[in-house]
């Protein structure tokens, strides 16, 4: 728990804002609503104080524990335990001063959730002797948000201490499957199959084909067709239609090379543009020369997960995320 009660964290939130106590209970509301009762009064005032620039972090950072559940970006000296349901094998990595990094990640819970927690090289040989299903007592982790899926994970540095099975603490958690986290498996592209539905790659940008649009229903997203110039749905008949982009990519990992299929977010992901940016490239064609020499012979990250195209007999690679800058130092699982 938090070491401030609810009304002490609306009371600093008041104070710093400037907002009234009505405005703030009721963004709190909306958090708490949004999330589906899964986070405490305690923990969404927090996250209203991140969002308005109220500085409480120090305030609430010395909690001697955290339920799992509470955990929110840019939270310091973070106290938690949990049991360990997934462990990821250690990565090594290359940083820009040509020496070996090492990382290794693991899926943490407690009564109240899970989270992904990510030891650099200074843990790493307490990391190898941790083992699924045992209980870690993790003090002063921060946590942050991962770039690429959103998420909320610890990290631990040379400050954090770790114990593994602290004595007389149990934890009413199962090791479950874990395929119910999705957590992608870094892969190398010759090692991909016809199996993979959550994978990623490191990779480079070689190849980089004309951007297509077609013409989709607002309301349902399927293909509609041109009908004496009117756009036609089957279930929703004659629709304005919402056009999307489709962009193929060739992905080279120095083991092999795929083509990648990259969508409307995906795309807007890749080139960092919003929606009017990218129909711009749909009316003029021409300035997406730009784009390709822009991404070609980049690095990217990208998570998705195989097709079988049975008309050219190859494996292709759907992408469903994007990072356009992977920092090698700080590769991560």
């Amino acid at each position: 728990m938090f070491n401030k009660s609810y009304d002490e964290l609306v009371s600093i939130i008041q104070e710093k804002s400037g907002l009234s106590k009505e405005e703030i209970e009721k963004r709190i509301k909306e958090k708490i609503d949004k999330l589906s009762g899964l986070i405490s009064r305690e923990g969404a005032a927090h996250i209203v104080a991140n969002e308005l620039g109220v500085q409480i972090i120090e305030k609430v950072a010395e909690a001697t524990q955290l339920e799992i559940k509470n955990i929110v970006e840019g939270l310091r000296n973070v106290c938690v335990v949990g049991k360990v349901i997934r462990k990821y094998e250690v990565k090594s990595f290359n940083r820009s001063d040509n020496s070996e990094g090492k990382v290794g990640a693991l899926i943490l819970a407690d009564e109240t959730g899970s989270v992904r927690v990510v030891f650099w090289n200074d843990h790493i040989k307490e990391f190898e002797n941790i083992k699924e299903g045992d209980i870690l007592d993790i003090k002063n982790a921060y946590a942050r948000k991962n770039k690429f899926s959103g998420n909320i994970e610890l990290q631990l540095n040379s400050n954090s201490k770790l114990t593994i099975n602290p004595e007389g603490v149990e934890l009413n958690v199962d090791v479950v499957n874990s395929n119910n986290y999705d957590i992608p498996e870094r892969k190398e592209i010759k090692d991909l199959s016809e199996e993979d539905s959550n994978v990623e790659l490191l990779a480079t940008i070689v190849s980089v084909f004309d951007i297509h649009f077609f013409e989709t229903c607002s309301q349902c997203n399927k293909r509609v067709k041109e009908v004496d110039g009117k756009f036609i749905c089957d279930e929703h008949g004659e629709v304005e239609p919402f056009y999307r982009a489709v962009l193929n990519l060739i992905l080279d990992d120095s083991t092999d090379t795929i083509r990648a299929v990259f969508f409307n977010n995906q795309i807007k992901m890749l080139l960092g543009l919003d929606d009017s940016a990218l129909l711009e490239l749909k009316d003029n064609p021409e300035k997406f020369s730009e784009v390709r020499n822009k991404i070609l012979g980049k690095i990217i990250k990208v998570v998705g997960r195989t097709n079988k195209n049975e008309m050219f007999d190859r494996l292709e690679f759907v992408v469903n995320l994007v990072d356009p800058d992977p920092n090698p130092d700080e590769e991560e699982i």
